[in-house]
């Protein structure tokens, strides 16, 4: 291998838009087309090219000798002013050395689109910036051989859909200007791209330029008529005639007013939690699916809120709190999702009620524990003066209001035993095992349940307690390891289920995470009893706690202190609120099994 160059001669090469070469600011003029094309060829494709292939590409026209003599002359001369060690070369194959570069522009903006190193969807966000931020122009403009057609090309569509995806983010975090933006640049290179018109005309309409939106459905009709010969498709027209609020109902998710992010995932099972929250909503305007985190409160609040889309007129909206951590800022994150400006003369509150009152919409506000007074007395206030308003909130804690109806998330349904001789097809008909395949087979394409396995995957289930994030968690250890060595590790399931996905919040990314968090949220008296609680295996009397529980030794350094607790009843109705303890139908209280194990390592740490 060539040793690396230093860093004052790193070369730089830009092929997005015409041909620049330089090295420490000073351009370096190649000969000839020729030699130019030549290095852009091998800078685009850096993997090893045999010379026979690279000759007949290059001088095709040519001899064979003729061609190979062809590409040492122009060889040398990328030598000659590159430095001998920027090409890779033996008697049959050459290839570049990218050590010798400090920047190739089209590999630095097919690599930001990369997205599989993405930490956060921020990083997401900052990654397809980066991007289209370097793609000034298309692949060498000015250049014409035959195999820049191809690339150029390929260039092109995916600057095009790197814009698209902007826009489809921009959407989702209801900054419709900046959707806008990405959209209209599309269009300057791609005028018939009907999805871009799409993201116009949905971006219009939300931000109450009606006209604007309309006026775009016939320039997407002209352009599509005028380029491809075709008409504007399906949910092209249905997004225009939900626009005008005609009484075709809209059927798919590009054709209504929604900023419902899309499933990236299958969804499973919850057949019984769909139906039973959509006959909540026919008599009630406030459902507050709560329970432990990582239950699955916020994958089913999306499947709801997808499912009943085509109920309201004026859509469905998703709010998320999950990374707000200022009180103060939820009424401007609403009025930012839903389109509505703000006034200096009037407050948020009273602003988004003079325009929320007309509308006939459903809003999901997710992730609202760590904020929940102020979602609590927004969500009041809202539903108060907006008649035909809904809400669905998600929250570990309940909103605690007048009108709200509770709907506690339970975990997956789990099998008891096996009692079938055919036990994989047994186990199938359990949603916590079907979650856990779906998502092994995620991670391993060649995973799958068999009569061999179905034992340990039965076990995972049940250790995990049917918790969503738990099994995709332990799901995503297929990778590495068997279900059977998964089960036997599972005694340490803090250690173990740490492979959550990248662009997940961190406290979404392991197991431990997830339970800190909600630890973190208590208040003193209440992390005590939840510590106490933990001497109890699966369950309790309200007896047994307020004995057990009002007052205990505990260990602070050296000194035995004792700590008395105001009412235990108090204490533990607000961790029942909380969804660290679950009420068995009133008598006994139960905590999850990983919760529990958590109390417990909390009390000896």
């Amino acid at each position: 291998m060539p040793r690396r160059t230093k860093l004052a001669s790193l070369l730089e090469l830009h092929l997005l838009d015409s041909f620049h070469l330089e090295r420490a600011d000073q351009v370096i003029q190649l000969p000839t087309r020729k030699s130019e094309s030549l290095l852009a060829y091998l800078a685009l494709n850096p993997e090893s090219h045999a010379r026979e292939k690279l000759a007949s590409l290059f001088w095709g026209d040519s001899t064979d000798l003729s061609a190979r003599t062809s590409l040492r002359t122009a060889l040398a001369v990328l030598r000659k002013h590159l430095g001998d060690e920027a090409i890779i070369a033996d008697r049959e194959t050459l290839q570049i050395n990218l050590a010798c570069f400090s920047k190739i522009d089209a590999l630095d903006f097919a690599r930001a689109l990369n997205l599989q190193n993405a930490q956060s969807r921020q990083a997401e966000i900052e990654n397809l910036e980066s991007a289209v931020a370097l793609y000034r122009c298309d692949l060498l403009a000015d250049f014409y051989d035959d195999w820049i057609t191809a690339e150029r090309e390929r260039y092109r569509e995916l600057y095009i859909g790197a814009l698209l995806m902007l826009a489809q983010k921009m959407r989702t975090r209801s900054e419709y200007q900046r959707a806008i933006e990405y959209a209209a640049r599309v269009l300057q290179i791609d005028p018939a791209n009907e999805r871009a018109h799409q993201h116009l005309m949905f971006c219009y309409q939300t931000t109450g330029k009606r006209s604007d939106a309309l006026k775009q459905y016939e320039e997407c009709k002209r352009m599509l008529a005028e380029e491809l010969g075709v008409e504007p498709s399906r949910e092209t027209q249905l997004l225009y005639e939900s626009i005008r609020r005609a009484k075709d109902a809209p059927q798919s998710r590009e054709a209504v007013l929604t900023n419902l992010p899309a499933p990236v995932t299958s969804f499973i099972g919850r057949e019984r939690e769909l139906s039973e929250v959509k006959r909540l909503f026919a008599n009630t305007r406030l459902v507050t699916l709560t329970g432990a985190g990582g239950i699955g409160k916020t994958r089913l609040a999306k499947q709801i809120a997808f499912d009943s889309v085509n109920d309201f007129r004026d859509g469905a909206w998703f709010i998320e709190f999950v990374e707000l951590n200022d009180a103060a800022l939820v009424p401007h994150a609403v009025a930012k999702t839903m389109g509505v400006r703000e006034a200096s003369d009037e407050s948020v509150e009273a602003v988004l009620i003079r325009a929320l009152a007309p509308r006939h919409a459903l809003m999901v506000f997710d992730s609202c524990e760590h904020l929940v007074d102020v979602c609590a007395q927004l969500c009041e206030r809202l539903l108060s003066a907006c008649p035909n308003l809904k809400i669905l909130a998600t929250s570990r804690e309940v909103l605690g209001i007048q009108g709200e109806t509770i709907w506690r998330v339970p975990p997956l349904k789990l099998p008891e035993g096996m009692t079938s001789a055919d036990r994989a097809n047994f186990l199938m008909q359990y949603d916590a095992v079907r979650l856990f395949v779906d998502r092994a087979t995620f991670a391993s394409s060649s995973f799958d349940l068999n009569d061999q396995n179905a034992p340990a995957v039965m076990q995972i289930c049940q250790r995990l307690d049917g918790i969503p994030l738990a099994l995709e968690l332990a799901a995503a250890r297929i990778k590495t390891m068997s279900v059977e060595q998964i089960a036997d590790k599972l005694d340490d399931r803090f250690r173990l289920l740490t492979g959550g996905s990248r662009t997940a919040m961190p406290r979404y990314q392991t197991l431990r995470a997830l339970i800190d968090w909600s630890h973190d949220l208590l208040s003193e008296d209440e992390r005590i009893l939840f510590r106490r609680l933990s001497v109890f295996w699966g369950g309790w009397t309200l007896e047994a706690a307020e004995q057990v529980c009002s007052e205990q030794a505990l260990v602070n350094g050296n000194a035995d202190t004792q700590y008395r607790l105001p009412s235990v009843l108090d204490l533990l109705t607000r961790l029942v609120d909380k969804s660290l303890v679950l009420m068995d139908e009133f008598k006994v209280s139960r905590a999850f099994v990983f919760w529990r194990r958590f109390a417990s390592m909390r009390a000896t740490n």
